[in-house]
């Protein structure tokens, strides 16, 4: 904010040195010292000078500006910012999965994890409602007889 002139009076007394001590340790004194919890009466000027310069900015530039200087900062992605990401993207993390049933392919989320012994992948797409209902039943010790007649009964 300082570095382009959008800080307003943050950078200056009694707001400037707030805003550098302000941590949890901070927050932690406030029922013990009445000088931190009147600092804290300070907080909803510096609040409206934040939504100022963050209303001045997209959520990326605000997030790679942030990143930029080593702060804690994230966005809220919609589905379109996650497949649009240059993070994700470089890694590619979002996976294209074939769907025959509707003619196309899908993209999925990637991987949660990265471990180089069992790597993991998707591998196709998700089952579709029913479609290996007769297997795990055949599983669970039923014949065939047995999965008819729950299918024409209509339980499944």
């Amino acid at each position: 904010m300082a570095s382009e002139g959008k800080a307003e009076d943050l950078i200056e007394e009694p707001y400037l040195s707030l805003c550098q001590s302000f941590n949890l340790r901070l927050l932690a004194t406030i029922a013990t010292d009445p000088e931190v919890a009147k600092k804290l009466g300070l907080l909803p000027h510096v609040n409206e000078v934040l939504k100022r310069f963050a209303k001045s900015k997209t959520k990326w530039e605000m997030y790679e500006g942030a990143q930029s200087r080593r702060l804690l900062f994230g966005i809220v992605s919609t589905p379109e910012d996650i497949a649009k990401n240059p993070q994700l993207t470089f890694m590619n993390w979002l996976t294209e999965v074939d769907h025959p049933e509707l003619g196309t392919t899908v993209r999925y989320p990637g991987r949660p994890y990265d471990l180089s012994e069992t790597p993991w992948a998707i591998r196709r797409r998700p089952p579709l409602r029913g479609e290996h209902t007769d297997e795990v039943l055949a599983e669970l010790g039923l014949d065939g007889a047995a999965i008819a007649s729950l299918r024409t009964s209509g339980a499944i």
